[in-house]
């Protein structure tokens, strides 16, 4: 598959990657902070650095999109697969690279818009032309409605996919009817519409087997030959579980706050996360809370060692943190003149006291 269609891998890959460049552009246009999570209410709750959406994002998306390719590849039974669902895996990919980097420059830039409107549309877009595409697709191990009686069957896959079809245009056509309601609401509508897409399938695929079982047309037994996963899937699963059992277990045991002063800011960074620059001119008042403070992470670092990133709560509303992992820990709340709150501490009330008592000796507040 990749060997004739290199040439649709190349242009689909570069076109992935447009976000980059039109992120590099526009950098010196593009505030310090970018948009990267948007809440329920469909306001923007979270913010990180312009390089994760310019550069970041669009790289773990080609990551993925290769992954897609490679696995899709191996699978024997594409060699006969309908060209039209072939060119479904090129392109959906590239669409969602340009629609969610696009989605952030335009908020970046101030551009107003409907959230849920755009998810809405978005979604019921991409329910759409999977819908469409779902009845010519051919049976294999990768693509479609991959279930016991599909893959032991192929006219219960045949039918099966032309009632997922219609299951999912109808449930793209009801996303997009979405954008007309509330904010609020549409998470769990949203919810609800997929299981419907997903729940009825499954159940129309196993009764229609069972009826091809009562009138002689399939066996259980053929159900017993499928071989889901072959070795090569194995080890790359293996690899993959290994790799992110590792990442987690560096992620929970390590990690450390350190705050540096000199005559006119100090600098504070933390494991895994980017360093910030304050200076003593900028902060209005500073404040040590000994039981803590709470709030939940929107973005950035959350492990057992750290809380490092963007937080939110009732009192500060989005806020900077570098702290250790225990939220009641003693901190130190610096508040700067813009109304911007930096949330500081140490691995116990002593190091945060320690912080609190330089701060308050170099700033003189």
């Amino acid at each position: 598959m990749i060997k004739n269609n290199k040439w649709k891998i190349l242009i689909s890959s570069l076109v992935m990657l447009i976000p980059s460049v039109v992120g590099l552009i526009l950098w010196n246009k593009l505030p310090e902070k970018l948009p990267v999570h948007w809440g329920p209410d469909g306001q923007v709750d979270g913010w990180g650095n312009p390089a994760f959406p310019v550069i970041i994002l669009p790289l773990i998306l080609l990551g993925i999109y290769w992954l897609c390719l490679f696995v899709t590849s191996k699978d024997k039974k594409q060699a006969d697969q309908s060209p039209k669902a072939i060119g479904m895996i090129f392109w959906i990919m590239p669409f969602i690279s340009l629609f969610s980097s696009g989605f952030i420059y335009a908020a970046a830039l101030g551009l107003e818009f409907n959230f849920t409107a755009l998810i809405s549309v978005f979604l019921g877009i991409v329910f759409l032309v999977i819908g469409n595409y779902m009845p010519k697709c051919k049976q294999n191990y990768t693509l479609g409605v991959k279930l016991t009686w599909t893959l032991a069957n192929e006219e219960n896959w045949n039918a099966t996919h032309r009632f997922a079809g219609k299951i999912w245009v109808g449930c793209g056509i009801l996303l997009m009817l979405c954008a007309f309601l509330p904010m609020e609401a549409f998470p769990f509508v949203a919810l609800g519409i997929i299981l419907l897409a997903v729940i009825p399938t499954a159940i129309y695929s196993s009764s229609y087997f069972k009826k091809q079982v009562r009138e002689g047309r399939a066996s259980y037994e053929d159900v017993k030959t499928i071989k889901y996963y072959p070795k090569w899937a194995v080890v790359l699963t293996t690899v993959l579980v290994v790799a992110i059992l590792a990442f987690a277990v560096v992620i929970v045991f390590t990690g450390e706050v350190t705050v540096t002063y000199n005559d006119t800011a100090f600098t504070v960074d933390a494991t895994y996360s980017s360093e910030l620059t304050v200076n003593y001119a900028d902060i209005d008042t500073i404040e040590y809370r000994e039981n803590g403070v709470e709030g939940h992470r929107v973005s950035g670092v959350g492990s057992p060692k750290l809380l490092v990133g963007w937080f939110r709560n009732e009192e500060f509303g989005n806020h900077t943190r570098y702290t250790c992992g225990d939220l009641k820990v003693a901190c130190v709340v610096v508040t700067m003149e813009d109304g911007s709150v930096l949330v500081l501490g140490g691995q116990d009330n002593e190091a945060s006291e320690e912080i609190y008592d330089e701060l308050v000796t170099k700033v003189g507040k």
